[in-house]
């Protein structure tokens, strides 16, 4: 019966040197690292709606001057083409051969309405025989 005391004992003394690794594990689970876990996450959410809210700003900013510099390019082609038709218009009233292609030149596709096109063609052509 002694002897099995003994083995009892030893077996004690095991359990109890498992003791402190218990209490290290339990300083693992320190709510401090907890708290400290989710400050970190909370910062990484943060950063990353703030890192979402300032790319959202930039393609918003580059949509706006991306719609303003086509608005702007639509009007410059529209005076354009409105200056060139004026101009082929006076060169159909000159009669002159020479402004009439220069005038038919500078009207080629920019949308330019296609009676006065003709117009000038008709009369360019008449010029030349």
């Amino acid at each position: 019966g002694v002897g099995g005391n003994g083995v009892g004992r030893g077996m004690g003394g095991g359990s109890s040197s498992s003791g402190p690794a218990d209490r290290f594990e339990e300083v693992d689970d320190d709510p401090f690292d907890e708290i400290m876990r989710e400050q970190v996450e909370a910062a990484r959410r943060s950063r990353q709606q703030h890192e979402a809210t300032q790319a959202k700003a930039l393609f918003e900013a580059e949509m706006k001057r991306r719609e303003e510099a086509a608005a702007a390019q639509k009007d410059k082609t529209t005076k354009a083409a409105k200056a060139a038709s004026e101009r082929l218009q006076a060169a159909v009233h000159s009669g002159k051969l020479e402004e009439l292609r220069q005038g038919l030149e500078e009207c080629e596709g920019k949308g330019v309405k296609k009676e006065l096109m003709a117009e000038a063609r008709a009369l360019r052509d008449k010029l030349k025989r």
